[in-house]
């Protein structure tokens, strides 16, 4: 009686060396051959790139925002457009000349819409 116990449980600790064995031999080949085997960098950068959307959100110009503006109705108690004073900026980004409210540069406006360069969607002037 005493034996059988004995064998039962050298083999259920035998069992349990080969599951963990193989548990860690699976664990190497899914962290070291498998990637090396894709081609991923072992640079220490690779650890830390920036993830970025697939998309780019769309943003209106500062161009369309007041061509949209222009056009929307007002009823009669509400003031009429007035055509804002503009300025030439060139863009720092891809040297392209936009046209900006002057507000930009006086800092008498603001908020959360930026101006954007129409051709690289660079924010000019405020927040992103």
């Amino acid at each position: 009686l005493h034996e059988v116990v004995c064998k039962r449980k050298s083999f259920a600790a035998l069992i349990f060396s080969i599951l963990l064995m193989s548990g860690m031999l699976f664990a190497f080949v899914l962290n070291i051959v498998v990637p090396a085997c894709a081609g991923e960098q072992d640079d220490a950068d690779a650890l830390f790139e920036k993830a970025r959307s697939a998309y780019i959100e769309p943003s209106a110009s500062e161009e369309e925002r007041r061509e949209k503006e222009k056009n929307r109705y007002r009823f009669f108690w509400q003031d009429q457009y007035k055509n804002p004073t503009l300025v030439e900026f060139t863009c720092g980004n891809c040297a392209f000349i936009c046209q900006l409210d002057e507000k930009w540069w006086k800092v008498k406006k603001g908020g959360l819409t930026p101006a954007i360069c129409k051709r690289c969607r660079h924010v000019l002037a405020g927040v992103r």
